[in-house]
């Protein structure tokens, strides 16, 4: 028996909808956005039939069971009342509306319609957060007296990085409180019980950075800290933000490589290069959110959903800009042409700051002056990644590797890796991330080929194996160190 039919409305963030459903044995029937293009674009990716410009169409023609509004609040309410009129279910992305009385207005009408709404508080459905909950509910930890948590978001840290519609409130209803902050209000509610009483104060570092066609100052907060009281007696804070800048917690601290997070968020800048896909494709394959960038925003959206059509429909994978995927990542993977590298770091350096991960693949090629893939030029600072290194902010954690791997092999996703991975890097534990995100990848390992300095050597070998390519008439050639069986951390 066929599963319900979905429609989902705006893919921005509503593209990581349609494999979800998919994966549920749900019929996703069409898809709707302003842009026909890049809609029809994600519809192929996924096999998604029917595409709609207007909303209106979309509910109208598709006659979807299931209708996902993912598009900026101020359009909610319109489509959520015509959806429930048509007999439609609504999963509506938060914020779900401008004002609470637009909100009772959507209860109200899904009420008189007999179906049901729903919003996307994803925070209940993790495992790790099933478990908290139960083991509250079981009164495993206690009676609570203070619970704590930070949401910190680098996306708009820094003052360059470009304004969207979430700056002006009469679209978006509310600043980081409502599109962030919610999801921690939310976890507090569901798992420790109601406010009683709260109080907060709020900011706009960067007063001048209007959304694009407004004229006036952004009136959406970036930042904001709330303290409360449960009717339970405890106490809450949490902070919500951004214009964060720096690493997270996870990966600040890494002296033992069982305290490495199983599941991270991974930006591949140049991820839809040939070298760049592949390892979108292992990374998501591995369970990693990998975050594609690209200079184009739509361009890295499309790649992702090319990516997410080969891993298959349970993937994490999503596109963007360049900076935005640097932004919100654990560790960022640079995959470019040298001859565009300097330019690529200059355009995310302001959301890397001190402790950022970075791992380079860059090889400098003669291709960059017109010479040929089998000859190499020397960079002034001595290699590619040093380059990168001195554009970038003091304390960036800069390593390099990926220079020896095969952008075909790393696509046949299917096959196991036959090469090992020279990693090199001034900090270890940064490495010793880098190359568990290696280890993986079936069959790949890591080597500690030492100091950054050491790219200065590693690089070249890629001219290397273009060479023995081609003379043998292949396209995956690789290096094996011999010696011992694992290598990976050498104090492990």
């Amino acid at each position: 028996m066929a599963g319900p039919t979905v429609g989902v409305i705006g893919l921005g963030f509503g593209r990581a909808h349609i494999p979800a459903f998919q994966a549920n044995g749900c019929d996703v029937v069409a898809v709707c956005q302003r842009d026909e293009g890049s809609a029809r674009t994600i519809a192929e990716a996924h096999g998604v039939k029917g595409v709609f410009t207007r909303w209106e169409d979309l509910i109208e023609r598709a006659r979807p069971e299931i209708v996902v509004i993912a598009t900026p609040p101020h359009n909610h309410l319109a489509i959520a009342e015509a959806a429930f009129a048509r007999g439609a279910h609504v999963l509506c992305e938060k914020p779900v509306a401008l004002t609470a009385d637009e909100g009772q207005r959507i209860l109200a009408s899904a009420e008189r319609s007999g179906r049901v709404a729903m919003t996307g508080f994803n925070w209940r459905f993790p495992a790790a957060m099933q478990t908290l909950h139960a083991l509250v509910a079981e009164g495993a930890i206690g009676r609570p007296f203070h619970i704590g948590v930070r949401w910190l978001g680098s996306r708009w840290a820094a003052e360059s990085a470009a304004a969207t519609w979430r700056m002006d409130r009469t679209q978006a209803g509310h600043g980081v409180l409502g599109d962030n902050g919610v999801h921690v209000v939310d976890l507090v509610r569901w798992t420790f019980g109601e406010f009683k009483r709260v109080t907060a104060t709020m900011g706009i570092p960067y007063p001048e950075r209007s959304a694009p066609g407004v004229g006036r100052p952004p009136d959406a907060e970036d930042w904001c800290l709330l303290l409360g009281e449960l009717t339970n007696g405890a106490q809450v804070s949490f902070t919500s933000s951004r214009v964060a800048h720096g690493a997270k917690p996870p990966t600040s601290t890494v002296p033992n490589p069982d305290s490495i997070p199983a599941v991270m968020d991974v930006a591949v800048v140049g991820g839809t290069g040939k070298e760049g896909f592949g390892l979108t494709l292992r990374l998501a394959r591995a369970g990693h959110h990998a975050i594609i960038g690209s200079r184009d925003a739509e361009r890295g959206a499309a790649s992702a959903a090319k990516a997410i059509e080969q891993v298959g429909g349970d993937a994490r994978i999503s596109g963007t800009s360049n900076a935005e995927a640097a932004s919100s990542a654990d560790v960022t993977f640079v995959t470019v042409p040298f001859e565009g590298q300097a330019e690529i770091y200059r355009s995310i350096k302001d959301v890397l700051g001190a402790g950022s991960i970075v791992c380079d693949a860059t090889s400098p090629l003669a291709t960059a002056v017109g010479g040929r893939a089998w000859h190499v030029v020397r960079p002034w600072h001595g290699s590619a990644a040093e380059q990168a290194a001195a554009i970038l902010a003091s304390g960036v954690r800069m390593t390099a590797g990926f220079h020896t791997i095969s952008a075909e092999a790393l696509q046949a996703i299917d096959e196991p890796m036959d090469s090992d991975v020279l990693l090199c890097g001034d900090d270890a534990d940064a490495k010793t991330i880098v190359g568990d995100l290696i280890d993986q990848i079936p069959n790949l390992r890591w080597v500690d080929a030492g100091l950054l300095s050491q790219a200065r050597i590693v690089e070249t070998m890629t001219a290397l194996l273009i060479s023995v390519n081609r003379g043998y008439k292949i396209r995956d050639s690789g290096f094996r160190i011999t010696g011992r069986d694992r290598w990976g951390d050498p104090k492990a």
